[in-house]
């Protein structure tokens, strides 16, 4: 139970952290994206006990082992991260969402959640953006590496 709890923690100040690095004056999506990810992350465990015995939920809660259809709060988070920095991205540079990839490489300690490494796959339309500007954004906003792919290249 402490590790859930501990783990929503950690995406409430992550989701913090994307809002403070990536802001704009009127970016009402990037807001809405980290308040659905924080909501998902504190429902999660609610939906698991609909279709089973709620004790042995219960159980594997407080064991801190993963139910079926659980989706981990690192994975939440890391999600969460991706989808801010695919918005910012997009905003910043115009670009369609369905042709921005991002994968972020996090890790979870006691001091917080740290971006260690973000991978950006261009696709279709977005190939012709500006590759160094896009690194120099991300690797500025985020304090990580940026590493930009074409077409997964």
């Amino acid at each position: 139970m402490s590790a859930y709890l501990y783990s929503v923690l950690l995406v409430v100040l992550l989701a913090g952290v994307i809002c403070t690095v990536i802001s704009s004056k009127n970016d009402s999506m990037l807001a809405f994206c980290v308040s659905l990810a924080v909501t998902v992350t504190v429902a999660s465990p609610l939906a698991s006990m609909g279709d089973g015995d709620v004790t042995e939920f219960l159980v594997s809660i407080f064991e801190d082992s993963e139910v079926d259809g659980y989706t981990p709060p690192t994975e939440n988070a890391r999600a969460a991260v991706e989808q801010g920095i695919r918005a910012e991205i997009c905003r910043e540079f115009s670009l369609s969402e369905e042709n921005v990839g991002v994968v972020a490489k996090i890790n979870i300690t006691d001091g917080g959640i740290i971006i260690e490494h973000i991978e950006i796959n261009l696709t279709g339309s977005a190939v012709g953006a500006d590759i160094p500007k896009i690194v120099h954004y991300i690797e500025n906003g985020c304090g990580c590496e940026c590493e930009v792919l074409i077409n997964g290249k």
